[in-house]
């Protein structure tokens, strides 16, 4: 498949310079991709230079290889409202087909004031301003700003209402800037491709299975041990089915169970599973124990990371984790999940748990990003539903929301 570009001029502005490339079959011969019944677009920033082309010329053939009409369109947007409203039109023309967007480089960012309700006065309720991608990929709802309302830091695309039909129609993901540079983001993204297409070709695979490092459990007893890692694998909270499977491996710090969090993290350095999910503080620097130093000098050899952790994904902090664990040259990651600020998880649903909802979809072969949209737009439940924005604005996806287990 060759892709046609267009050029648009590019304005140097703060949030006008970006390059779109959309994938579709209009750009392209009707038989490239004939049993395609999806389209992705993807967003990139024109100052990226043409070393990233052939990486992006192989990641369009392997999505046509899955089923995903491809083309490539470029031109430049002046806010994160013109190019939602890009996104609206496509959705508009392609209905359902329409799957997701990938954000490359540098792109407009929208910012929601999202507040965290409690009801225990130990932890009061707050309020904070967050990226959201969410902005993208909730098409047909509104975003506004209440009378009286003022960004706190004077950004003029930042709203404290999300009304109407708030369901989200696509998934976002994004390729981000690497550590301010854009060479070195270039040279992220050679790698990047690379390693996409090696997993997709089944080149070099790591272990189908599960790993969870839990960094807020400490067991001190033999019952607390037990008790611990039945609820990590079976209980209310756990990643079913994948929690269950006979190569699952747990990890907390249980001196009596002889396990650590330090074993948990040597298993993801050691390739143990291709699925790994952390749950610790974090800040834009680390996720708990994990810090931006640690997966830049250890292998990081999973494919799918998902990160409980505060603000590791925050995209406004030129170096932050989220973005180190996928573009390390260290890492073999391809799709990372975080939060752009506080997290506080994705919340349960009428279907149960956020963790459980993601394991069942993908282990029906569902991509990652149609799992995550699944679990947005089934309602919340009591006391989630009472934070909705706080769960769902938050969240940011790294990497390719396309990629399933491999089978």
């Amino acid at each position: 498949m060759t892709l046609k570009r267009e050029r648009s001029h590019w304005n140097t502005g703060a949030v006008a310079g970006l390059l779109v490339l959309v994938w579709c079959g209009a750009c392209s011969p009707p038989s490239a991709c004939p049993s395609a019944k999806r389209t992705v677009e993807v967003i990139v920033n024109p100052g990226l230079g043409p070393a990233i082309n052939p990486g992006l010329e192989r990641f369009a053939q392997d999505l046509c290889a899955d089923g995903y009409e491809v083309t490539e369109t470029r031109r430049s947007f002046a806010s994160p409202v013109e190019l939602r409203e890009h996104l609206r039109a496509r959705r508009s023309a392609l209905g359902s087909r329409l799957d997701g967007v990938i954000l490359v480089g540098e792109a407009p960012r929208a910012y929601q004031s999202v507040t965290a309700e409690s009801a225990n006065p130990d932890f009061p309720s707050f309020s904070e301003e967050v990226i959201s991608y969410q902005f993208y990929a909730d098409l047909d709802g509104s975003f506004t700003a209440s009378p009286g309302y003022h960004s706190p830091k004077g950004r003029t695309y930042s709203y404290d209402q999300h009304g109407g039909n708030v369901d989200w129609e696509i998934w976002v993901g994004v390729l981000p800037i690497y550590q301010g540079s854009v060479s070195d983001t270039e040279a992220a993204l050679v790698r990047y491709f690379d390693k996409n297409h090696a997993y997709r070709v089944g080149a070099d695979p790591l272990p189908r299975a599960f790993i969870e490092v839990s960094e807020h459990f400490t067991a001190t007893t033999s019952a607390e041990h037990e008790s611990i890692l039945d609820g990590m694998r079976s209980g209310t909270y756990s990643w079913q089915p994948f929690s269950l499977e006979d190569s699952a491996r747990i990890f907390f710090d249980s001196p009596p169970g002889g396990l650590s969090v330090d074993q948990g993290y040597a298993a993801l350095r050691d390739g143990a599973a291709d699925f790994f999910v952390g749950d610790s503080h974090g800040w834009t620097g680390a996720h708990g124990k994990l810090t931006i130093n640690w997966v830049e000098s250890n292998p990081v050899q999973t494919v799918f990371f998902w990160s409980n952790g505060c603000a590791v994904g925050n995209l406004d902090s030129r170096a932050n984790f989220l973005s180190s664990v996928l573009y390390s040259p260290t890492s073999r990651v391809l799709v990372a999940k975080g939060t752009t600020n506080n997290s506080g998880g994705m919340g349960n649903n009428q279907e149960g748990f956020f963790g459980y909802n993601v394991a069942t979809a993908l282990s029906q072969g569902d991509s990652l990003g149609a799992a995550i949209r699944h679990h947005v737009n089934v309602p919340l439940i009591y006391p989630w539903n009472e934070s909705r924005e706080f769960h769902t604005a938050t969240s940011v996806v790294l990497g390719d929301p396309t990629l399933k287990l491999r089978r």
